[in-house]
């Protein structure tokens, strides 16, 4: 597992995994590999690292978050990600406060948002 520097401020955040097929005790498996990816305020993204889990649980991402969070992470506002059910839990507890959606946010979510304080996590409609 390759894992970034995390000692730094990324306001915005990407987290995302794909499926790959390993050879684990000679049989062929699936395998979840995690990939958080930071982008600065000034714009420059940087992979922050990436694990191999059997699935995409709430435990698997949470200890992603918490590693994260250990190596110093701070200052997180955003959040993008799919809508995996075990990523959304792990989410809403690791990351309060942050404004979590899709890529395309609605601006509708975002005024609620807005109005309700922004001390809470946020799921776009769309």
């Amino acid at each position: 597992m390759a894992h970034a520097s995390a000692h730094r401020t990324y306001p915005y955040l990407i987290f995302d995994a794909r499926y790959e097929k390993v050879r684990r005790g000679g049989q062929v498996i699936s395998q979840g590999v995690l990939v958080a990816i930071g982008i600065s305020a000034a714009g420059y993204r940087e992979v922050t690292g990436c694990w191999v889990a059997e699935s995409e649980s709430e435990a698997s991402w949470g200890a992603v978050f918490s590693e994260l969070k250990q190596r110093g992470l701070r200052g997180v506002r955003y959040v993008v990600s799919d809508y995996h059910a075990g990523m959304v839990k792990a989410i809403e507890r690791h990351f309060q406060g942050a404004v979590c959606g899709s890529a395309a946010r609605c601006i509708l979510c975002a005024t609620r948002w807005r109005c309700a304080g922004g001390n809470s996590v946020l799921w776009c409609c769309s």
